[in-house]
């Protein structure tokens, strides 16, 4: 009798989620802009606001939670 070897594999999803971006920024004044933070502000309201979204976030977050527990 021949015994057949069989390989395991384990499967995971690994969520990493750190130095959130979210909105709405504060308002600011001209001279915070003096900065690397001109830069951030710009891209900001150029587009990234439309990528870093709340409601995917808690979306995120609500799955991790549901793993965990």
């Amino acid at each position: 009798m021949e015994v057949e070897k069989v390989q395991i594999v384990h499967v995971f999803t690994l969520a990493h989620m750190s130095d959130i971006h979210l909105g709405p920024l504060p308002k600011v004044k001209k001279h915070q802009l003096l900065s690397k933070r001109l830069l951030g502000y710009v891209n900001w309201h150029r587009g990234r606001k439309f990528v870093h979204r709340r409601d995917i976030l808690d979306l995120l977050t609500r799955d991790r939670v549901q793993w965990v527990h």
